[in-house]
């Protein structure tokens, strides 16, 4: 017999939803199972908890046959009195890492998962009061369906299934403009062009800033006292300046969430129609999960071969120790390119560092303060004290008309370390391990 694939599924169900109705099979096979069956002819549930499959046994006018793997009952078959195929359920724990390795599923998974008890780097990020991380141990969150393969295939374990979004897998999505940027780049770089090399670069970031930006669901626009009237009929206005005859009006939606139903309003379509488009948060995720991939790949590889890591960013690394040759290539997009070996190096929390290079060079970097600090400024820091400096900030304003440049400005640094748990020995900080949540 032929099932219908992983990529006919038609909806998840949860454990969750049958609690709702107190685990009593009658009132569970009159809400939940009897509408799948009905409407939903040859389709696939895919169910997270194995339990919740022994209701449906009971149905009258059903036959039922087992889906087996290697021994084990993996989901059911139903059939009606005819023998077709009315439904099969999955147990979507057990399916979904097969799916993932094969390609049949791709786009986005809220899952609960376990990392190893000895997880060092963290491979799977959260979002949590602000900050991204990679915790330890067990933990939940939304993830993109190849970084969780990745996890997966590198140890961590798959527990619970929430909401599940299904994309198009695109054939290497803008890959050859990439390319061609990249060269663009590599020529300028070698012909001592540092403006076409910047320009190259910035657009190369900016595509998936560009998808990744966030829609303003502000609209402003100049109108005249009647129309007016009528935006505030059907929209919240909360600025207006005048401008004799015109007023610029800045206007939004009473409740933006509105923007995620599926049946908008005529007033919605309006609304919307204006707004700048050309965002694709999906797309800008996949990017940014992609290049996490990449950097989690080379500290794997770093520490398979017995080198420390003493820092890493978005796509950098700093070992005590070089990566094989064929990893290390500055003009190939996906590699790495040997940038300093160094001599000194002083870490204090991402993106605030301080390298001397074997040349005697100093590489310094201290997000947020655009001057420069000194290795002594960096020590200080490390041991918790506060940097008072001073910096010079500019603003605008459109309801006032100026630019305002503000100099010597009071700006404190103070040490701050959140997205990893510190490891101290003998009261000195030595290394670093994921954060363990409260779960």
């Amino acid at each position: 017999m032929t099932y219908p694939s992983f990529k006919d599924y038609i909806l998840l169900t949860f454990w969750e939803n049958i609690t709702d109705w107190g685990y009593n099979t009658n009132t569970m096979l009159e809400q939940f199972w009897i509408d799948p069956i009905n409407n939903n002819l040859g389709k696939i549930v895919y169910f997270h908890n194995w339990g919740g499959y022994d209701s449906i046994l009971s149905l009258p006018g059903y036959t039922f046959e087992p889906i087996i793997n290697q021994g084990e009952v993996m989901g059911l078959t139903i059939l009606n009195s005819k023998g077709r195929v009315v439904l099969a359920i999955k147990d979507s724990i057990r399916i979904l890492p097969g799916a993932l390795e094969i390609g049949e599923f791709f786009g986005f998974v809220q899952a609960t998962v376990r990392a190893p008890a000895n997880e060092y780097i963290g491979l799977l990020p959260i979002k949590l009061k602000g900050r991204l991380i990679c915790p330890g141990r067990t933990f939940k969150g939304f993830f993109f369906s190849e970084e969780l393969l990745f996890a997966l295939r590198n140890g961590y374990t798959l527990l619970e299934l929430g909401n599940i979004y299904q994309f198009q897998r695109g054939a290497h999505t803008f890959k050859g403009l990439i390319q061609t940027l990249n060269q663009m780049k590599i020529e300028a770089q070698n012909n001592n062009q540092p403006t076409i090399r910047n320009i190259a670069k910035l657009l190369m970031n900016s595509i998936n800033g560009r998808f990744g930006m966030h829609t303003d669901l502000t609209k402003q626009a100049f109108l005249e006292q009647t129309p007016i009237e009528q935006i505030s009929r059907d929209y919240s206005v909360f600025s207006e300046i005048n401008f004799g005859a015109l007023s610029l009006v800045a206007f939004t939606l009473e409740d933006a969430c509105s923007f995620g139903h599926d049946n908008l309003s005529e007033r919605l379509k309006i609304f919307v129609e204006g707004l700048p488009g050309n965002t694709n948060v999906a797309i800008a995720a996949a990017v940014t999960a992609h290049s996490r991939m990449i950097i989690h790949s080379f500290k794997l590889l770093a520490l398979d071969l017995g080198l420390n890591i003493y820092y890493s960013d978005t796509d950098s690394l700093v070992l005590n120790g070089t990566l094989p040759e064929e990893h290390l290539d500055n003009a190939t997009l996906g590699k790495l390119k040997l940038e300093h070996k160094i001599q000194e190096g002083i870490f204090v929390m991402p993106k605030v560092y301080y390298l001397k290079t074997e040349e005697g060079k100093e590489v310094t970097k201290c997000k947020g303060f655009p001057g420069k600090l000194s290795r002594a400024q960096y020590l200080e820091l490390l041991e918790g004290r506060t940097l008072h400096l001073e910096i010079t900030k500019w603003s605008r304003s459109l309801k006032e008309s100026f630019v305002k440049i503000e100099r010597n400005l009071p700006y404190d640094l103070s040490f701050s370390f959140n997205k990893r748990q510190q490891v101290f020995e003998n009261g000195k900080w030595v290394n670093t391990t994921p954060l363990i949540l409260n779960t």
